[in-house]
Order: structure tokens, then C-alpha cells, then sequence
């Protein structure tokens, strides 16, 4: 039947990639949260399938700001939701106060992991509402807000955790269609039993609730049908769930073509069964966060750590021929240069540097560590990537000696010099670098142009 009048607006969501040079975090950036919104949305009979577009991954990851734009503006939209992160942030906001310049009356909203309370970008005129936490209760708020013409909240949080059972899965709905170059994202649980300081995660997701596994066989079979190179299990901390081993029987019956798998645990909770189970059920690649060797540190962002535990965790998945890839977190509280040398020998003595990644400790607004950074004698940037700039054990000038120091240990590059790339890879946009000398001096490779 018609829908009612004031039911008939439009809906653009937005996720905007990492900015880099070439192809593999783009091919990443798929809009799983814009996907459970619309599903969410369709679900509770707010909106027509009609009046709903996600912005196509090849004009998200391949075009610049006015491509996007132009995108937006097309359908008149009644509502623009952009998917926040560290990285896409200022990106967002600029593209948000453009529109307002050309469409005023359009409704700007913005969620994602990037948004919490007391964010620096609140204050932004741009923006008519903001999303916390858990989105797909929050957003149904904020539609029905707008359908009975109610003003709106600055600021939508649903009360209560949303009932996973409830919830339609995107793919299954035809809202997402797997890519052939790119993996497919899954949820088989939202929480995480771990406080870590430096992590927004715990505050959305306090407790530990599940997805109907009937789901899976359905998602399992259309990562088969769309020929997919691999599935993530996107669970913060796969291996936290209850019944673990009939959770990977379950798998390894429904992976019937061997489709690698990618997750995340913690390697003290491995087992030789459960490794053994892993791998036959398709993991090919886990990530394991080990941050520092160094208990003080350790304690200080709210993490533990078993070192006889992490070290059988890992041997017993790399004799499943399961890749590791460890994480390490540089210019973390009470770290200093030999703590971190520290670490990179456990490292390396693990036979993990291969797949190690390196990052510098991020000051996230919202997250317990930020709020302890100035009693800790922590500086930061205070905008986005938030990178710590000193700690009372590792000045500005230690953070750029570790730097080098590792790439040094590791033979490898953080900042690798850009590579000119001139294929047409993904009609009908071509990118290179500009490889022209302005000037003798400044003749660098730093932009990226992305051309129709």
C-alpha cells in the first residue's frame, strides 16, 4: 500500500575509506554498519527500500569530494548519515558542511566508533544529530523522530542493547552483495569481556550477546555462490565464546569449500584441540594482540598477559600453519626504548615479525586511557589519528629513535616511498601521481589524484 506522506523521504549513508595510495585498505571499507541500519530500518516499516542508498564502494574508495557530493545531491536526500572513524572523521565533517552550503535543510547525521560523548566534533553546526554507541536502535529513534515531525535530539542513544535475534543480516537481505576481490565481514557475537583502556569497544558492548546461528549456513552459502577469498569474523575476541569447540564443529561443517578464515583472539586461550579444530574448520589468519612485554604497561592500560600461555598459544597455531599477526603498541604508559626492544625480541624469538604491526598508542576521545592521559604525563595530537607525542619514558625524540630503531631491527620501511600507478584498475576511474618536478627541492611524490 502507499506509504503515508510523511513517510516518503529520502536516506544517503556514507563510509568513507582510509585515504592511502593504494587498494588494500579500500578494499576493506565495506559498509557493514550502513547495511544493518537499512536493514534495521526496512525491518521496522520506517522507510522503503526505494528510499535508501548506501554510497557505491566504487565511488566511496575512487573518487574525490565533489564525485561524492554530487552523489549526495542527486536523489535531494531528506537524511545523510556518515559512518565515523579515526581516519574518515575531518573527511566527513568537510563533506558535511558542503552540503549544508548547497542544502540546508538536509537532515546531517553522524555515528560510528568515532563518536562519544564530549567529542571534539560536537560542537559543529553542520551536524544535526549525533548516534552513540550500538546504532540500530538509536537510528530507528531518530526516523521515527523525523516521520511524526518531532524536533530533533542533539544526541540519540538507545537505552537498552539491541536483541541480535532481531536484527536482519544485510547480505541475507540483499542490501550488501559480496565482491569477488574483497572479504565478507561477519558478526557472530558483540561484546567483549575485556576493559582494555585504550579501547571505546567495552563502553558500546558491555556483555557478551550472539547472533541466530541459523544465519551462518545461509551466509555460508552465499560466501560459496559470490566465490569469496575470505571470510572475517569480525567477534573482538572469537575464541571468548561459550562452547567454543562445538562453535568450530559447527564451522568446519559449513565451510565445505574451504573458505579461509580471519578473527581475532587471544593466544593464552589456545588450546592444542582448539587449534586443531581451528584449522580444520578453515582459519587461515588470526590477529593477537600482544601490545608490550612490560607487566607495569600492561597493567596501566587495563590488559593481561600470560607469557608462558601467549607463547604455547602461538607455537600450537603456527604448527596448524595459521598465520599470526601480532600487534604492538608503541609509546604505551611506564614503555620505555628497552621495553620495547624487549618486546620485539619476544617477537622475534616467536618467529612472529613477519606479520608483526606496529602502531603508535592513539589517544581515543571517549576511552578511559585518554581521560588518564595528563595524570600519566601523556601528550597527544588532539585530533584524529591522536598519536601519542610523548610519555614521561619516551620523549618526542624517542618515539622517532624507536621508529627508526625498529625499521632498523626489522629491515622494514613504516613509510615506504608511493609507487606511481597508472592502470585503469576500476573503470571508469583512472589514479596516478602527478610525477612532475615543480621545483627541483620539492620534487615529491605526495599526491594522489583520482581522475574520471
Amino acid at each position: 500500500k502507499p506509504m503515508p506522506k510523511k513517510y516518503q523521504f529520502s536516506i544517503n549513508l556514507l563510509q568513507l575509506p582510509i585515504h592511502e595510495f593504494h587498494d588494500l585498505y579500500s578494499l576493506g571499507n565495506i559498509p557493514l554498519a550502513a547495511g544493518y541500519l537499512e536493514a534495521s530500518a526496512l525491518k521496522a516499516g520506517l522507510t522503503w527500500k526505494e528510499s535508501f542508498h548506501i554510497l557505491p564502494r566504487s565511488i566511496a574508495n575512487y573518487t574525490g569530494d565533489p564525485a561524492i557530493l554530487d552523489w549526495i545531491l542527486e536523489d535531494n536526500p531528506t537524511i545523510v548519515g556518515f559512518s565515523n572513524y579515526m581516519w574518515n572523521i575531518q573527511r566527513n565533517i568537510h563533506l558535511a558542511q558542503k552540503l549544508k552550503e548547497t542544502s540546508p535543510d538536509t537532515i546531517v547525521i553522524m555515528g560510528g566508533p568515532e563518536i562519544a560523548p564530549q567529542h571534539w566534533a560536537i560542537g559543529n553546526n553542520a551536524i544535526d544529530a549525533f548516534v552513540f554507541g550500538e546504532g540500530e536502535g538509536a537510528f530507528i529513534d531518530l526516523l521515527r523522530d523525523v516521520n511524526n515531525q518531532k524536533p530533533l535530539e542533539r544526541f540519540y542513544r538507545h537505552p537498552t542493547p539491541v536483541n541480535l535475534e532481531e536484527i536482519p543480516n544485510p547480505y541475507l537481505e540483499n542490501l550488501l552483495v559480496p565482491q569477488p576481490n574483497e572479504s565478507m565481514f561477519l558478526e557472530t557475537m558483540r561484546g567483549c569481556p575485556y576493559s582494555c583502556k585504550y579501547c571505546f569497544y567495552s563502553k558500546s558492548y558491555s556483555s557478551l550477546r550472539f547472533f541466530p546461528a541459523g544465519y551462518l549456513p545461509k551466509l555460508f552459502a552465499l560466501a560459496r555462490d559470490y566465490d569469496v577469498p575470505e571470510l572475517y569474523f569480525m567477534d573482538p575476541s572469537f575464541n571468548v565464546s561459550p562452547q567454543l569447540s562445538r562453535k568450530l564443529e559447527y564451522v568446519q561443517h559449513l565451510n565445505t569449500t574451504g573458505i579461509p578464515i580471519h578473527t581475532e583472539i587471544r593466544l593464552e586461550g589456545v588450546t592444542r584441540e582448539i587449534a586443531s579444530a581451528m584449522k580444520k574448520a578453515g582459519f587461515r589468519s588470526v590477529e593477537a594482540g600482544l601490545q608490550s612485554v612490560n607487566g607495569k604497561s600492561l597493567a596501566a592500560i587495563g590488559r593481561t598477559w600470560d607469557r608462558k600461555k601467549f607463547r604455547r598459544g602461538a607455537k600450537l597455531l603456527q604448527e596448524q600453519g595459521i598465520e599470526i599477526k601480532t600487534g604492538i603498541i608503541l609509546g604505551l604508559p611506564f614503555d620505555d626504548p628497552k621495553d620495547l626492544e624487549r618486546t620485539l625480541d619476544f617477537v622475534l624469538d616467536l618467529n612472529l615479525a613477519e606479520s608483526m604491526e606496529i602502531y603508535p598508542l592513539s589517544l581515543i576521545p571517549g576511552t578511559r586511557l585518554r581521560d588518564e592521559a595528563e595524570s600519566l604525563g601523556i601528550t597527544y595530537m588532539p585530533h584524529p589519528p591522536y598519536w601519542v607525542l610523548s610519555t614521561p619514558f619516551l620523549e618526542q625524540g624517542g618515539l622517532k629513535f624507536a621508529l627508526e630503531s625498529i625499521e632498523d631491527k626489522l629491515d622494514i620501511e613504516f613509510f615506504p616511498p608511493v609507487i606511481p600507478r597508472f592502470e585503469n584498475s576500476h573503470p571508469p576511474y583512472i589514479h596516478f601521481l602527478d610525477l612532475r618536478e615543480r621545483k627541483k627541492q620539492e620534487s615529491q611524490l605526495n599526491d594522489l589524484y583520482c581522475a574520471p
